[in-house]
C-alpha cells in the first residue's frame, strides 16, 4: 500500500462538531401536483446507538489529479444532500480523503492505479482512525456513491469481509454507483465472500447496490456492466459475474414506487441547483412515489430502471450525463426515501450479529 504519510485526519462530518454539514436539520417540502403538501422537519438523532461512515462521491475540482483534505464547498455541498438525510437515524462520520479529482476524470487518468491508491490510502488513515479511537463497539451503516462507493467497495473486501468481528458491527452497507459484482457462475468470485445482496428489508449486514438508468445502458457505460468503468482494477472479469442492482423500494425484487428528495441550496460547484417549485423555502424537496424503478438485466448489463409516474408539474431537474453515465449524479436523490427506510429497518432489526444466507 502507497502511505501518504502521519498527517492529522480531517473529518469533513463528525458528531459533535461545529458546523457539521451532516447534522443540517433535514426541513422537507412534500410536493404533489406541483404544489405543496406537507411540511416537515427532521433534527439530527439524540445520542443514536448507530454511526453511518459515509464516503462522499467525486466533487473535487482541484487542478491536481488527487485533491489535497481541505474543506470546501463541494464537499460541504454533497455532504448536506447525501449525509445529513441520515443524521436521524445515525451519528454521521465522513472524513474527508484525497480522491481523485474531476480533472483526472475529465483527462482519463482516474481509474489509474496510481491515483486510485493515494485516494484510497487516504481513506485508510481516516478508518483505521476511526475504529481504533471513535466506534467503540458501535454498529456502523456503511454509505458511499460513485467514487465513495469504489472506495467502500474495497474497504469493506480487504477490513470488513474477512474479520467476524467487525463483520458483525455492519448493519447495511449502501454502495451506489460503484460497480459491486456478484457470482453468476459456481466457481466466480465476486466483489465480496460473506456480505451477501440484501433480499429483504429489515435484513442487516448486507449489502444495498445499483446504478440508475432510464434505459438500458451502452456498451460503453461506466456503471452497471462488469470490468470497466467504475469497477475496481481487480475486478476485471467481464464474464461469469454481473454488477449487483438492488432496487431500494422492494429489496426483494419487482418494481417499486420511489419517493425522491432533492436538495434545493446550492450543491456542489459542477452541479447544477434543483429550482424549488414557488412557495417553497425548506432546503429540501420531496417528491412522493415520483419514480417508478425495477432491477433490469439484458446481456452484460444489469442497472436500476428508473421511469417517470408523476406529471410533468411533479418534474424535478435532474442532472442527465453522457449516455454512458446515465442518471449517475442523481443515484442518491432518486432513491433517498427508501434508502431511509431500509436504514430505519434494519437498525430496528439489528441484533449485533449479521445474518447469513
Amino acid at each position: 500500500m502507497m502511505h501518504v504519510g502521519l498527517a492529522a485526519v480531517i473529518w469533513l462530518c463528525r458528531p459533535g462538531m461545529a458546523n457539521d454539514p451532516c447534522a443540517a436539520p433535514f426541513a422537507v417540502s412534500t410536493i404533489v401536483a406541483g404544489k405543496v403538501r406537507r411540511v416537515r422537519t427532521t433534527l439530527p438523532a439524540v445520542a443514536p446507538k448507530f454511526d453511518c461512515f459515509y464516503v462522499y462521491p467525486t466533487v473535487s475540482l482541484e487542478s491536481t489529479d488527487n485533491a489535497d483534505v481541505r474543506v470546501q464547498r463541494s464537499e460541504r455541498a454533497i455532504a448536506v444532500a447525501q449525509g445529513s438525510p441520515f443524521s436521524g437515524a445515525c451519528d454521521v462520520w465522513a472524513p474527508m480523503y484525497r480522491q481523485f479529482t474531476l480533472r483526472a476524470i475529465s483527462d482519463g487518468r482516474a481509474y489509474e492505479a496510481h491515483y486510485r491508491a493515494v485516494a484510497y490510502d487516504s481513506l485508510m488513515q481516516a478508518w483505521r482512525e476511526y475504529i481504533a479511537h471513535d466506534n467503540r463497539g458501535r454498529p456502523i451503516i456503511f454509505i458511499g456513491h460513485s467514487q465513495g462507493a469504489i472506495m467502500l467497495t474495497r474497504l469493506l473486501r480487504e477490513e470488513i469481509d474477512p474479520n467476524p468481528v467487525l463483520r458483525k458491527r455492519l448493519v447495511l452497507a449502501m454502495l451506489l454507483g460503484g460497480n459491486v459484482v456478484a457470482p453468476d457462475t459456481p466457481h466466480s468470485q465476486g466483489s465480496f465472500a460473506h456480505i451477501p445482496a440484501c433480499i429483504a428489508r429489515a435484513e442487516t449486514g448486507c449489502v444495498i447496490a445499483y446504478s440508475t438508468f432510464a434505459r438500458q445502458p451502452p456498451p460503453n457505460a461506466h456503471f452497471g456492466i462488469p470490468g470497466q468503468g467504475a469497477s475496481l482494477p481487480w475486478q476485471t472479469a467481464r464474464t461469469g459475474v454481473y454488477v449487483l442492482c438492488t432496487n431500494p423500494g422492494s429489496l426483494s425484487g419487482g418494481s417499486a414506487s420511489l419517493t425522491a428528495y432533492f436538495a434545493t441550496g446550492p450543491g456542489p460547484e459542477w452541479a447544477a441547483t434543483h429550482v424549488a417549485p414557488p412557495g417553497v423555502f425548506t432546503p429540501w424537496v420531496a417528491y412522493p412515489n415520483l419514480f417508478n424503478a425495477r432491477c433490469e438485466r439484458h446481456g452484460n448489463a444489469s442497472w436500476l430502471n428508473v421511469t417517470r409516474n408523476g406529471s410533468s408539474a411533479d418534474w424535478p431537474h435532474l442532472t442527465p450525463g453522457a449516455p454512458s453515465w446515465g442518471l449517475h449524479s442523481d443515484d442518491v436523490s432518486i432513491g433517498l426515501g427508501a434508502l431511509i427506510e431500509d436504514v430505519i429497518a434494519a437498525e430496528a432489526a439489528y441484533k449485533g450479529k449479521a445474518r447469513t444466507r
